[in-house]
Order: structure tokens, then sequence, then C-alpha cells
């Protein structure tokens, strides 16, 4: 979709200007502006395309594992990583907790992303799959429209200091 933002003139992008702000209509509507967009490099809506991640680092919790956590202070909406790996059907990812479980894995890497389409970063993913839960994450889930394509990305929620680690909220029920 195209957005109705008004192109930068020359003197605000020799200023460092970004278009497609909080403003931006894709923005509100969580649809990243396409590589169309009338500001080309200078549209701040397509982080997900851009790889426009936070700056992190992968560790080793006391008490959880792999965890991930800020290397820099994060503002609230800081889009930290793309939630990444393959895209199962009901039925797949059925087959997948059974073979996961007669394997004996103790870590499960699944979340939702459609209705029928569940995303397993157990063997296919990137370090995004080591968020840990927490009751009172400082990261949320955001779905954005990408190209036509759903895709799921972790943002902060709160303002995050460096050497926090980052967290979300499962929303696990048994």
């Amino acid at each position: 979709m195209q957005c109705e933002c008004s192109m930068l003139s020359r003197e605000e992008r020799s200023r460092g200007m970004m278009a497609c702000g909080e403003d931006c209509l894709n923005r509100l509507l969580m649809i990243e502006c396409s590589s169309r967009c009338l500001n080309e490099g200078y549209c701040s809506n397509r982080r997900f395309q851009m790889k426009q991640h936070a700056d992190f680092e992968v560790i080793l919790t006391e008490d959880k594992g792999w965890g991930l956590r800020a290397a820099r202070d994060l503002i609230p909406n800081t889009f930290v990583l793309e939630y990444c790996g393959e895209v199962l059907d009901h039925k797949e990812f059925k087959t997948r907790v059974k073979k996961y479980a007669s394997m004996k894995n103790i870590h499960y890497y699944f979340m939702a992303l459609k209705n029928n389409e569940i995303i397993d970063a157990t063997l296919k993913g990137n370090c995004s799959r080591f968020m840990n839960h927490s009751c009172e994450p400082n990261c949320e889930t955001q779905k954005w429209t990408v190209n036509g394509q759903l895709r799921v990305g972790f943002f902060t929620s709160k303002t995050v200091t460096a050497g926090t680690e980052l967290t979300f909220d499962y929303q696990f029920q048994r």
C-alpha cells in the first residue's frame, strides 16, 4: 500500500530528516512502506526490510538458558528483532510437537502467526527465539504486513537500559 506521506524536500534530506514517521498511515496500520515509497532511502517505515533492529547481545542466563539483552539504551517501540522460522500449518505443528517431545526437547520455539499458521524457530530461525518470558516484560510482539506478507517482530514496550535482559510475555496457557 502506497503511503500518503509527502515527499521530503532536498533541504530536509540534507538535514538528515526521515519520512514516514509516527503519523504515516501505513505505520499506524502496521504496514511497512514498500520500496516504491516516494521517500525511498529516507523512509523510516521499512524496519523489517532494512533489518533495522536494535543492538542486542545473546547471553547465557543463570536460570533460563539463553537470552537476549540490550546492548544500548532503547526507547519505547524500538524494533528489536524479527521472529523467524519455518511457517507450519496446524497439522504439521502437531506432528512437530510430538516429534520434539519424543526427542526429549526441553525448549520449544513456536509462535502463532495466523489462525492456522505457526512459526517454528527450532531448526530454522534466528536468535530472537532466545528471548525469555517475563510476567513484567519490556517487549511485545507486533504483527506487521511487509510486502503483502504477515511477519512478527519484537518491539520494546517501555524504555530499556543497556545491559537489561529483553523479555516478553509468552501468554502460555495450559
